[in-house]
């Protein structure tokens, strides 16, 4: 995948509370080029249903970040393990791990682990 972004001023966001897709996150200066690489990969191939991975890479380029003289450079790799119960008491309750790591020329590196645990609630 690769966008562009064109214009004369960066994103602007509207919350913090706002939650980007990943092309939303790696398109926010103005000039900034990008890419992605993602894979995914269910291991119900290998009889453990309900276990997944997938991991994406993001680079960016020729950003021009009013707060930095030069060409504006980033990456950033999300990895995703998830695993959903399903069979029991605790059927359809989701354990999501998340690794992330940013690295930018232009703003702070940042490394994100963050455990996510969700419930489906079947209604009908």
């Amino acid at each position: 995948m690769f966008c562009a972004k064109e214009g004369q001023t960066a994103r602007v966001e509207v919350s913090a509370v706002t939650v980007p897709t990943m092309t939303e996150v790696a398109r926010s200066e103005t000039g900034e080029r990008t890419w992605q690489l993602s894979y995914a990969y269910d291991f119900a191939v290998l009889g453990v249903p309900g276990l997944t991975f997938s991991t994406r890479h993001n680079h960016a380029d020729h950003a021009n970040p009013v707060t930095f003289a030069g060409e504006g450079r980033e990456w950033e790799r999300d990895t995703d393990l998830e695993y959903t119960i399903q069979s029991g008491p605790l059927k359809n309750v989701n354990v999501l791990w998340r690794n992330a790591a940013l690295r930018s020329n232009y703003q702070r590196d940042i490394d994100e682990n963050r455990l996510i645990i969700s419930y489906t609630l079947p209604l009908f």
